[in-house]
């Protein structure tokens, strides 16, 4: 979070067929707060673009997120196997 000119990045999840899942990673090219100079330099310096609040609250919430969806895996899984039983007999 603290590297000079890091950037944050996002994964998003997708459905692939037939049970799969496809990543893709964006680079968020938004500028981070400008940093003093080193003595001496002219260069211009930036801080990481990373929002410690943001990445705090998505901390705190997506474990439960992650709980619901398993729990709608199980829901299915039960359904299915609950399924297969009435069809078996």
């Amino acid at each position: 979070m603290d590297t000079e000119g890091f950037k944050k990045s996002k994964a998003v999840f997708e459905e692939a067929p037939p049970y799969g899942v496809n990543v893709t990673i964006t680079r968020i090219e938004t500028q981070g707060f400008p940093l003093p100079s080193e003595e001496g330099t002219n260069k211009a310096c930036e801080s990481s673009n990373v929002d410690i609040e943001e990445e705090m609250i998505n901390l705190i919430t997506v474990p439960y997120a992650y709980a619901a969806n398993l729990k709608s895996v199980r829901a299915e899984d039960e359904i299915l196997g609950t399924l297969l039983d009435i069809v078996d007999r």
